[in-house]
């Protein structure tokens, strides 16, 4: 997730399920967590959980490829005990005619 449009509807569309009751989890790779302090200060606020996968360690990230490529690209959406695995990253630059519709 990063500081787009896109990513921060997301962030908000799960903040107000926190604040109905609903278990929010956001499990997201070290490397590339850019969620706005804001909106994942209020998400917490509200019960939201967010972990770090794959931690960065930095010495390892510049002295080991293997670190480098060992990152995690996954994405789970598990709803109601029905569970969607995906790889559609949350970001501006996937919403647009190219990849789908814009509207959130």
């Amino acid at each position: 997730m990063d500081d787009s449009f896109a990513a921060n509807q997301t962030m908000i569309k799960l903040i107000n399920a926190a604040k109905r009751g609903v278990n929010c989890v956001v499990m997201c790779d070290d490397l590339n967590q850019n969620i706005k302090k804001d909106l994942k200060t209020k998400f917490q606020l509200h019960g939201g959980k967010i972990y770090s996968l794959n931690r960065i360690n930095w010495w390892n990230l510049f002295y080991k490829f293997r670190i480098k490529s060992a990152r995690h690209h996954e994405k789970v959406i598990s709803i109601d005990n029905t569970n969607y695995i995906g790889s559609a990253n949350i970001s501006d630059k996937y919403a647009s005619i190219k990849y789908g519709n814009v509207a959130y």
